[in-house]
């Protein structure tokens, strides 16, 4: 029988035909690299088997499936527990957002009804006080007018300074 790379392959009458095809692939794997393989070496796995663990190129392939195989496994294995993992976080956090935005909108709230209160007392005290500043006003004007016009105290300092 002819394989796809020209090297000579043999298939078994009766027998397990698995160990004819393993053989087979190993063949066309490791490009031909035992010619004399014969109807027996075939079945009994020995010289393909033995070409093709000493062929580096086919142990560099077997590791690296084997490696695959075990990060694959792995991957199945402790995905669903990061996922967990990432989910359990993620609603920590949330509950923390929610807190810092519960404790922003008392903090907002309190100095929105701090402004208020401010804003209504000084208006109170406007309308309660400046009546009476006005009046304050008028009569501290009043009282520095009489003293600037009084004239004779005036001349009795300049005579004091003057003497």
């Amino acid at each position: 029988m002819q394989l796809g790379n020209g090297c000579a392959g043999s298939q078994a009458d009766g027998g397990d035909g698995r160990q004819i095809l393993i053989a087979e692939s190993l063949a066309v794997a490791t490009g031909c690299v035992s010619n004399k393989a014969t109807k027996q070496d075939s079945l009994r796995g020995g010289g393909m088997l033995d070409a093709a663990v000493n062929n580096p190129q086919v142990l560099a392939a077997v590791v690296a499936g084997g490696v695959s195989v075990v990060v694959s496994l792995l991957s199945n294995i402790y995905s669903p527990i990061a996922q967990r993992r990432l989910e359990r976080t993620k609603g920590e956090i949330q509950k923390e957002i929610e807190s810092v935005r519960t404790e922003l909108a008392t903090i907002t709230s309190e100095k929105n009804a701090r402004r208020a209160y401010e804003h209504e007392t000084r208006k109170r005290l406007y309308e309660e006080l400046e009546p009476t500043l006005f009046l304050l006003h008028e009569a501290s004007e009043n009282s520095y007018s009489r003293i600037y016009e009084d004239r004779p105290c005036k001349r009795v300092l300049v005579q004091l300074v003057l003497d």
